[in-house]
């Protein structure tokens, strides 16, 4: 299968997906950003834990230096929250993302993500 059509698959199944979850969720509240695209995925797991984590950098509109190029990772462990960045980073498309930092300033934890269909709504 060329890239041409695993771009094309991807982008209608998060099509197909978000506009019937949108349609019947309530929208989710969070102090989200502006539009960004992902710049990087890294992904690391630990022998004992239960969970694969993701590391993000992010290209656009962030709020802090959480998850900038040139600063600290965003992380992720939630299987959802990392599903749809990535299906984001396979199509290039634009999205919104709520990013905690935590107190002692030290990691910064992805807490939501808004992608719509048609830009970024």
């Amino acid at each position: 299968m060329t890239t041409k059509y695993k771009k094309l698959l991807t982008t209608v199944f998060l099509v197909s997906t978000l506009s019937s979850s949108l349609a019947l969720a309530n929208p989710p509240s969070g102090d989200f950003s502006g539009g960004v695209t992902v710049e990087g995925i890294y992904s690391v797991w630990e022998k004992n834990s239960a969970q694969t984590l993701y590391y993000y950098t992010f290209l656009g509109e962030l709020k802090s230096d959480c998850g900038k190029p040139e600063s600290k990772y965003a992380v992720s462990g939630d299987a959802n929250i990392n599903r749809l960045i990535q299906m984001a980073f396979l199509t290039g498309h634009p999205f919104k993302v709520d990013i905690a930092e935590s107190a002692d300033d030290i990691e910064c934890v992805i807490k939501g993500v808004q992608v719509f269909n048609q830009g970024l709504g």
